[in-house]
């Protein structure tokens, strides 16, 4: 045999291998991706334009929520976003000058960090203000 058919024979064989692989993987977990796509079939079915959110999900929907409640004139999650990733690409580009870039990376992502701890700070001032005030409201409603 030439190296040419070693080589042909090597592929179908690591091929085929990997095919057994995924068919043994796809056998064990078969009920759970049946289950993954009937959601997914389920959630298409009962979708309704009435019913649709307003566009923003996941991260940015959250800190929509999370600004509007902390900042007397809120911005947008989007605007944050690019605030914060533009701090951690400032910080980043300084330290590596300096610094390895693995450290680099992790400083600049405790600076990327702080805006979102400061707000969290902020928001959870608010609550505990907010539920003194109500804690009293309803000592004084029970009294009466």
């Amino acid at each position: 045999m030439n190296g040419l058919d070693t080589y042909v024979l090597i592929s179908v064989v690591s091929a085929a291998i990997y095919l057994l692989l995924l068919a043994g993987i796809l056998l064990l977990l078969r009920k759970r991706i049946a289950g993954l796509f009937h959601a997914v079939r389920y959630r298409k079915r009962l979708s309704s334009p009435r019913f649709k959110h307003e566009g923003v999900v996941g991260p940015a929907k959250h800190m929509d929520h999370v600004l509007r409640a902390v900042m007397r004139r809120p911005i947008s999650s989007t605007a944050f976003f690019v605030i914060v990733i533009g701090l951690f690409f400032l910080v980043f580009i300084l330290s590596a000058s300096n610094l390895p870039i693995g450290v680099s990376a992790v400083i600049g992502f405790s600076f990327a960090i702080l805006p979102y701890l400061f707000l969290r700070l902020k928001l959870e001032r608010l609550r505990r203000v907010g539920s003194y005030e109500g804690d009293s409201l309803v000592s004084t409603l029970l009294t009466r």
